[in-house]
């Protein structure tokens, strides 16, 4: 005898496909097919650092992230595991520099 299965027999791909050609959507009151892109809009804008801009004796790491405080965030962690700076090293003062010298394109 064989357990019933937890899971659905659609697979993550035809989820997604049923979601965006709208036959997941015939109990929500429209028949009508829902374009996905219609409801997350893509963002194409990212933002920069380098660690060398930022850190003392610092690398050539670059950072990118689609918001300045992820990218700050992500120099940070850089910045205490690879350079051993601990959180006293990032004040308020330093925090703001290195959000005024990120990058951003978009």
């Amino acid at each position: 005898m064989t357990p019933a299965s937890r899971f659905s027999p659609m697979s993550s791909p035809d989820v997604a496909t049923a979601v965006a050609t709208g036959a997941l959507g015939a109990g929500r009151g429209s028949m009508e097919p829902v374009d996905p892109r219609a409801r997350v809009p893509f963002s194409p804008t990212h933002f920069e650092l380098r660690c060398a801009q930022v850190h003392p004796f610092g690398c050539e790491e670059l950072f990118s992230a689609t918001s300045v405080g992820d990218v700050v965030a992500c120099a940070c962690a850089h910045g205490a595991r690879v350079h051993g700076f601990t959180p006293v090293f990032y004040s308020r003062e330093r925090l703001a520099a290195m959000t005024d010298s990120v990058a951003g394109s978009g």
